[in-house]
């Protein structure tokens, strides 16, 4: 978040998002910037490793992107151009 203003990014708006060890790192990210940040850990039984990024090849994926989204939306508003 130091540089986001260099990248011309909100630092308010910002999203991480990760699978496996992506997710931990995603956390960890969260974690150090030592604010209060709206997350969620969401679970999706009988899914393979890395399902959201095959829609239409995992049945779960369109499922888990819709809720991904939902919640980014809640969280951080839309986007603008939206």
């Amino acid at each position: 978040m130091r540089r986001a203003a260099d990248w011309g990014i909100d630092p308010a708006r910002v999203a991480v998002f990760g699978e496996s060890c992506g997710a931990l790192i995603s956390a960890l990210a969260a974690i150090r910037t030592g604010q209060r940040t709206p997350a969620r850990l969401a679970g999706f039984p009988k899914a393979t490793h890395a399902f959201v990024s095959m829609p239409g090849g995992v049945p779960q994926a369109e499922a888990a992107r819709a809720e991904i989204t939902s919640f980014l939306r809640e969280a951080l508003g839309r986007c603008p151009g939206e």
